[in-house]
């Protein structure tokens, strides 16, 4: 029914055109009108959305710049084995921003006697931990599969902190 209402409308406003010149006149200023009452409102929404990305590009960089590793004090941070490797430990907040998260480079080294160390396995972790300035807090991460890791003689590891995020951005 709404179909057949909607094609009566259409029929009547394209017969006011063709016989009106003053209906074509201002269906034209209309249609003008709308035209540029769109394009107004495309624009204003892409400013809009330039500016929002602008501002969560600036609140990213300010969360990864805010603290910087050596305003964290670790501390029995441990690899362990049992059934996956699970990096876990203590952390200290000595900066003046509240800690969201971290990201670990956990590598595992075979260092047989006499020879060099070399690099068996490495995987990457993120550990999230609200650790607030002055204050200390464990953390864990998931599981560690080290995949395609070898046997080792004698093995080795240690981790490097690759990314350091505030919190409160």
């Amino acid at each position: 029914m709404g179909w057949l209402i909607g094609t009566i409308v259409v029929i009547a406003i394209i017969y006011f055109m063709i016989v009106s010149p003053g209906f074509r006149s201002v269906a034209i200023l209309i249609v003008v009108a709308a035209g540029i009452g769109i394009w107004v409102l495309y624009e204003n929404t892409k400013q809009q959305s330039e500016r929002w990305r602008q501002e969560q590009a600036a609140r990213e960089r300010l969360a990864l710049t805010s603290i910087d590793a050596r305003d964290l004090s670790f501390s029995d941070v441990q690899l362990t084995k049992s059934p996956w490797r699970t990096l876990k430990g203590n952390v200290v907040n000595n900066s003046k921003y509240s800690l969201g998260s971290l990201v670990f480079l956990v590598k595992v080294e075979d260092c047989p006697p006499q020879k060099p160390c070399i690099t068996i396995g490495q995987e990457s972790t993120q550990v999230w931990v609200s650790v607030p300035p002055g204050q200390m807090r464990a953390f864990s991460s998931s599981d560690l599969r080290f995949e395609g890791m070898p046997a080792a003689v004698n093995p080795r590891w240690h981790y490097e902190i690759r990314q350091v995020r505030a919190s409160g951005f």
